[in-house]
């Protein structure tokens, strides 16, 4: 399972394909591959803590929606069907 995280609010989520729209702040976004792929973060049933730290410093942020804290993206986690 790929793990994914939004470049607009940080919403973090897994799935086989990142969705087109994000699930919490619901504008059409771009998602980082955040998906560990080596042995030193624990392979790739886990996140790498790298890509995060560099998606969570790039936000694009919504216009008019109050900002989310970078400990808050890390936690809803959903699993798509697809």
């Amino acid at each position: 399972m790929t793990h994914w995280m939004c470049t607009t609010c940080g919403y973090y989520l897994q799935g086989a394909m990142a969705p087109d729209r994000c699930p919490s702040c619901r504008h059409e976004c771009a998602f980082n591959d955040v998906t560990c792929y080596h042995s030193e973060c624990g392979g790739e049933q886990t996140f790498d803590p790298l890509p995060v730290g560099r998606t969570l410093r790039n936000l694009k942020g919504v216009p008019g929606a109050a900002s989310k804290t970078e400990t808050h993206a890390l936690y809803p986690t959903e699993t798509l069907p697809y």
